[in-house]
């Protein structure tokens, strides 16, 4: 502001508070074409209310600054100074001059309150603990249960719980108010009060009406819209505004036109278009500025400002005439106007088992929303006046583009109606769908299959493969073309491949209709042709021969009337199939065999009937020749056994054997031959032979048989013993076979013991049988009974001799024998009684040892002892082959460790106890030496294995905070001794896995030593840790609410300050989260209950 000028103070306004302008209302078209008239007069409502209420509020405005102006002016007129010389109108000289202003119109005081007022928001603004739940529950206590627990009193609690929420917030914020600032008049804490503030004054501290003159000159300098060019260029432009870039008018006319073609037909228009505006309305807009007289008055500096707005009128231009046509093109789709309303060609088709439109609609769709892009896309290169002139190779093109807000309006307007105008085809394909759907997604084949799978009458098939034909007729009779507003919907070709779904469900069925029918026909006459083959089949035996008469009494009764029954129900089908299928010249010949079969099949049962007759009369002579035979060989078979009393001579026990094995062979045959006379005689309805001599003689054979038999068993058996190796004799098992003969023997000797008892009122045996053959009585005396029974008592009395050498066996053939007992046997019986290699038990027994058997057998009980705790030394010993140390990885570290170890420790355990109790036996001397060394070896394992469970156990604690680069920089001399005890870890763990065994990994050099080093360390490390963890308590006393793990996640990963959050509600209470940035600054708190 100059110095001689006045201020005005109803006029002056302050350039820091400008009046605001009225904000512009804008009158969207998209909008108000879519409104009703009710909507349309609310919006008018709207419009004028708003309009009114900014009115209002500028007016208001204008009135408290002109209050503050007339405070001001009223303030500056107390301030008396001399004026400045002026120069009146009639030229005489005045003195008044303008009393300057105050450099700043603020007074420290009230900036200080200003200060006070802000500063007090912003600690009113920070964030308040929420009242806890304690709180909340002390203060229902204070009720009265009986009203408390009164449902009709929860709205009222709930109620007194938000207010008493509200108040709490309130006094938290007052008290930190109260508690944090100074107030400025009392200079300390003081109770809340609201202060005092004069009116606001004006700030003249900045000058600015120099601003203002300079910047409206260069405006009216430099406003280059109201060039006389300008109006030209608009003038010249009115012609080509109306232009559009696509011809809409004879769409319709044109009839279907395909969706594609359209789309080209609308690039070539728009380029044709394009091509005619820039040999016209550009080259006249050119030459307008070819005449450089008419613009020499502008300045080199305001040449591009010239031609920038030369260039910004074009674009206005150009934009307008894409804006016309993109809404020519939107407004041939009005519901209202379809007079012009293109109509695409649409086919309904059948794609991947799914009926849908061909384009769909989607893409038919996108095709005319592919008309504004084209539009868009258009007038994109017109090259600037400017480039133009300059005749540059170059040029800058004039930015014509339509705002995107234009485009996306009227592209969504026109997807709403050309959406409209799908409805209807839509409606078309969902009616198709409802009737044909379960053709094209599988349930009709389903449904077939599952038809086919099952077994179904005839009735049945003939009805589905009706329905498919029905089906088909029906699809027939639909509509071939459906038009539509937008759409000229063809349906030919989904007709075509619905009715071929429909015919294949009817070819399905009819093949598996005459499948069905061959293989019927088939098993028909495959039936006749086994009746026929069978019924003159002549039969080889009797059994064949009833089973024939069976065959042919069921094929007449049974089989024929079903087979008939099939040809008949086979007839009925191919009635049908005539109709609907066309039979080859195999499938007529196999008809006409299957309907002849039963004319035929009558002259083939009276030849079976002579065939039957036949047979019989000749198998009954086979049968009567049979029967003699066998009573023949049971006589002579009777004979044979009786002869077994005379066996006695016990050099022939072999031959014996044979000769019971032969007549046994005999007698299964015999057995044999009887079943099947039996079985013929039942078939012949003859009264059945009952030869019961064949059981009196399988009796009588047994205890031959075991007696021949356990005599040359125990012949076998005792030479062995006596003249087979001594060393390989096993006395328990020689005790256990002897028995065993003893028992058998004796139970023979007492059956033959029998025999010999017997009175003469059983000297003969008669069979006699129901036919002419009779066998004579054989008679057996007292004497030759006795030559089996003289046999069993000498081979018992074998038997009783050999028991007496069983202690020589038992004591002399001990497994547990070593050669200091056998030295020790032989210092007893005065010469070396060792056994070799020749030595057998005949030779023993000639040493004549019963004076030193007990002896003897002192020695060999020791060597039982002995033995045993031999073998129960190397059964735990063999027991630990099969164990190994079980490890697994160590997350992805390449190291593995320790798993369980229960079973081994298990096994350590017993095998200690089992080898001190041992140590205490009377019989371990021999092992002593071997006993201790075993008892160390297990100790140190278990020595071992509890020092690496606990290096294991630490190791596992301590890996993943001294694998932090932080903990090793806070704690360098733990690091090092950490990674002295990894080392040693690490190599024992590789030695381990290499060779697991549990014994071979425990013998690794110093390995007890190195546990116990590393124990020692980590000892020293823990200590280190713990004193590390609490001297971060004592810097930050919230962290004695954390374990050490927790506390120890936090310090690992101090670059990472998100570490922190699951451990915030330990710290703080009400805290459960922070809200990080990028930068991991954080932006915010939240509680429990996602509260900000």
């Amino acid at each position: 502001m100059s110095s001689g000028e006045t201020i005005d103070p109803y006029s002056y306004v302050s350039p820091r508070r400008p009046i605001p302008a009225l904000p512009k209302i804008t009158n969207d078209p998209v909008l108000s074409q879519k409104m009703t008239r009710t909507r349309a007069k609310l919006a008018q409502y709207r419009k004028s209310k708003l309009t009114q209420d900014m009115l209002i509020k500028t007016l208001h405005g204008q009135a408290t600054s002109n209050l503050q102006k007339i405070t001001i002016q009223n303030r500056l007129g107390s301030l008396k100074k001399p004026p400045p010389s002026t120069v009146s109108e009639d030229g005489e000289g005045s003195t008044k001059r303008p009393p300057p202003f105050p450099d700043q119109m603020m007074s420290d005081d009230r900036r200080m309150r200003l200060n006070y007022e802000f500063m007090k928001k912003c600690v009113q603004s920070a964030p308040i603990p929420t009242m806890s739940e304690d709180t909340w529950e002390s203060i229902l206590t204070m009720i009265p249960p009986e009203l408390r627990e009164e449902p009709s009193y929860f709205p009222l609690i709930d109620s007194l719980h938000f207010e008493i929420e509200k108040e709490y917030e309130l006094s938290l914020r007052r008290y930190n108010v109260a508690t944090t600032l100074l107030k400025p008049d009392s200079g300390g804490k003081v109770p809340e009060t609201k202060m005092k503030f004069d009116e606001e004054g004006l700030d003249f501290s900045t000058p600015w009406r120099n601003s203002y003159e300079i910047a409206r000159a260069n405006i009216a300098q430099r406003l280059n819209i109201l060039h006389p060019s300008m109006q030209t260029i608009l003038n010249l432009s009115q012609k080509y505004v109306t232009t559009l870039l696509i011809d809409c008018s004879n769409l319709r006319k044109q009839g279907p036109i395909d969706a594609e073609n359209m789309k080209n037909n609308v690039i070539l228009d728009c380029e044709k278009n394009e091509e005619k505006l820039m040999n016209s309305w550009f080259h006249e807009v050119v030459n307008i500025f070819y005449d450089k007289k008419s613009f020499a008055h502008l300045k080199e500096d305001q040449q591009d400002s010239f031609y920038n707005c030369v260039s910004q009128l074009m674009a206005n231009i150009l934009q307008q005439l894409l804006i016309n046509t993109i809404e020519s093109w939107v407004g041939l789709f009005d519901p209202k106007d379809q007079n012009n309303l293109p109509l695409y060609k649409v086919q309904l088709v059948l794609e991947e088992g799914e009926m849908c439109f061909s384009p769909t609609l989607t893409e038919l769709e996108e095709m005319i929303k592919s008309v504004v892009v084209t539009v868009c896309k258009s007038l994109q290169n017109v090259p600037g006046v400017q480039s133009w002139l300059s005749g540059a190779a170059t040029f800058v093109p004039v930015k014509s583009g339509v705002e995107a807000t234009i485009i996306d309006a009227n592209t969504k307007l026109l997807s709403e109606r050309v959406k409209g105008y799908f409805q209807s085809p839509k409606e078309h394909l969902e009616m198709l769908q409802s009737k044909y759907q379960y053709l094209v997604d599988g349930t009709a084949q389903k449904d077939v299959e599952e038809f086919l799978s099952e077994d179904r009458d005839l009735e049945e098939q003939l009805a589905k493969i009706l329905h498919f034909k029905g089906v088909t007729s029906e699809i027939a009779l639909e509509d071939s073309y459906g038009h539509y507003e937008l759409v000229d919907l063809n349906v030919d070709q989904l007709k075509s491949s619905l009715m071929h779904i429909s015919n294949k469900m009817v070819n399905q069925l009819l093949d598996a209709l005459v499948a069905q029918h061959l293989k019927s026909n088939n098993d028909i006459i495959d039936e006749f042709e086994n009746i026929k083959t069978k019924a003159l089949k002549k039969p080889e035996d009797t059994q064949e021969m009833i089973d024939l008469i069976g065959f042919t009494t069921v094929s007449t009764t049974e089989t024929i009337p079903k087979l008939e029954k099939n040809i008949s129900e086979a007839a009925k089908r191919l009635h049908f199939l005539l109709d609907h299928y066309i039979f080859n010249d195999n499938e007529i010949d196999l008809n006409r065999t299957t309907l002849n079969w039963p004319s035929k099949i009558a002259p083939i049962f009276e030849e079976n009937d002579e065939i039957v007759a036949e047979a019989k009369k000749e198998g009954e002579t086979q049968l009567g020749d049979r029967r003699e035979k066998v009573m023949l060989d049971l006589s002579k078979l009777m004979v044979k056994v009786e002869e077994f009393n005379d066996c006695g001579d016990m050099e022939m026990m072999q031959q014996y054997v044979k000769d019971v094995m032969q007549v046994q062979k005999k007698i299964n045959e015999l057995t044999g031959e009887i079943e099947f006379i039996n079985k013929e005689e039942e078939l012949f309805q003859w009264e059945i032979s009952n030869y019961c001599e064949i059981e009196q003689i399988s009796t009588m054979l047994e205890p031959y048989q075991k007696l021949f038999t356990t005599v040359l068993k125990w012949q076998r058996t005792e030479k062995k013993w006596m003249d087979g190796s001594f060393m390989e004799l096993d006395p328990e098992d020689v005790e256990a076979q002897v028995e065993e003969f003893w028992q058998e023997t004796y139970k023979i000797t007492k059956t033959f013991a029998k025999g010999s008892k017997k009175t003469d009122s059983k000297d003969k045996l008669t069979a006699t049988t129901r036919r002419t053959s009779s066998i004579n009585p054989v008679a057996s005396s007292e004497q030759e009974a006795q030559d089996a029974y003289s046999v069993c008592q000498r081979v018992q009395k074998s038997v009783k001799d050999f028991k007496g050498n069983l202690p020589v066996v038992s004591i002399m053939c001990n497994p547990g024998m070593r050669q200091r007992h056998w030295n020790d046997m032989s210092g007893v019986i005065g010469f070396d009684i060792t056994p070799d290699s020749g030595s057998t038990l005949r030779k023993m027994l000639k040493h004549n040892l019963d004076p030193v058997l007990e002896e003897f057998e002192a020695i060999s009980n020791a060597a039982s002892k002995e033995f045993g705790l031999e073998r129960a030394m190397q059964k735990m010993a063999d027991e630990w082959e099969g164990i190994f140390f079980n490890t697994t990885q160590y997350r992805d570290s390449g190291i593995s460790i320790l798993a369980s170890v229960e079973e081994i420790q298990t096994t350590l355990d017993d095998q200690i106890i089992k080898t001190q109790t041992m140590r205490g036996s009377p019989f371990i001397k021999p092992f002593e030496k071997e006993i201790r060394s075993w008892e160390d070896k297990l100790i140190l394992t278990q020595e071992i294995i509890d020092e690496w469970l606990k290096v294991q156990s630490c190791w596992l604690y301590l890996e993943p905070i001294f694998s932090s680069p932080d903990i090793m920089q806070q704690m360098p001399e733990e690091g090092r001794l950490f990674q002295i005890v990894d080392k040693n870890w690490r190599d024992t763990m590789k030695f381990v896995t290499n060779d697991p065994k549990v014994l071979h990994a425990t013998s690794m050099p110093g390995m007890l030593d190195k546990m116990k080093d590393s124990n020692n360390l980590l000892d020293k490390i823990m200590k280190g840790l713990n004193n590390y963890l609490e001297k971060k308590r004592l810097y930050f006393a919230r962290f004695f609410f954390l374990s050490n793990d927790e506390m120890l996640e936090i310090l690992s990963e101090t670059k990472d300050p998100t570490r922190v959050q699951p451990h915030l509600k330990k710290c703080f209470e009400g805290i459960a989260s922070l809200k990080f940035t990028a930068d991991y600054d954080i932006l915010s708190m939240m509680s429990s209950e996602k509260e900000l």
